[in-house]
């Protein structure tokens, strides 16, 4: 009985510190890197409430991470509210991406609109219903979300609704605000679709796609960078 009760002792010591460990290993994964420049000056900036960290992981391939801060007396509490699998452009990422690269932009981005084939899911950003006369406009207007009977032309750029599942659920973000021609346009956060790999848009399951939209408002960063 004494050897029985020991064992089980030891067993049950090291089932714990390997609990200890897992929890651990999640917390500190689960945490944001407040020594990286890049997220570190949103820690206390009362402008940002929630951090959409896309992490490249090579080929077309990302870890999607989704924090908002709430306070705890005066302090910033960031909590993780979600870990996903997200995909990047066909050939990854760049600082440098150009018209046509295939390329993800890496950077630190804000929020321009919330849009969607569905309606929409419940998000504080402004949302655009699309239809059949939204485009993502690639000539006069150039990157920017449009409605033809505001601006009458023949669009060349995207006809959104032609985009299904991918524009079911989306956001679009102010990579290129400057709306440089040649510098990229229609670069959106949406849904997946059938191919692994987007042209140069980040993508997510459409779950938590919406799941995302449901948890962000207009003082969201998107930070797109290497794991």
């Amino acid at each position: 009985m004494k050897k029985q009760g020991f064992i089980l002792v030891v067993l049950l010591a090291v089932l714990v510190g390997c609990c200890r460990k897992t929890e651990q290993a999640q917390s500190a994964y689960s945490a944001i890197n407040w020594t990286d420049s890049t997220t570190a000056k949103y820690r206390y900036d009362k402008n940002v409430n929630q951090l959409i960290l896309v992490q490249y992981t090579g080929g077309s391939e990302a870890i999607v991470r989704l924090f908002v801060k709430s306070y705890q007396d005066t302090m910033p509490v960031w909590t993780e509210k979600l870990m996903c699998d997200g995909l990047v452009g066909q050939k990854g990422i760049s600082a440098n991406r150009r018209e046509g690269s295939m390329k993800t932009p890496i950077g630190d981005f804000g929020m321009i609109t919330a849009f969607g084939i569905k309606p929409n899911p419940g998000t504080q950003l402004p949302y655009i219903d699309i239809d059949e006369n939204i485009y993502g406009c690639d000539d006069e207007w150039y990157n920017q979300i449009i409605d033809i009977r505001e601006h009458p032309h023949q669009c060349t750029g995207e006809h959104m609704i032609d985009y299904s599942p991918h524009y079911n659920y989306g956001f679009f973000f102010d990579f290129n605000k400057e709306q440089v021609r040649g510098l990229g346009c229609s670069i959106f956060f949406h849904c997946m679709g059938p191919n692994p790999y987007t042209g140069s848009c980040i993508a997510v399951s459409e779950e938590n796609m919406v799941t995302i939209l449901q948890n962000i408002d207009m003082s969201a960063r998107i930070i797109i960078n290497y794991l």
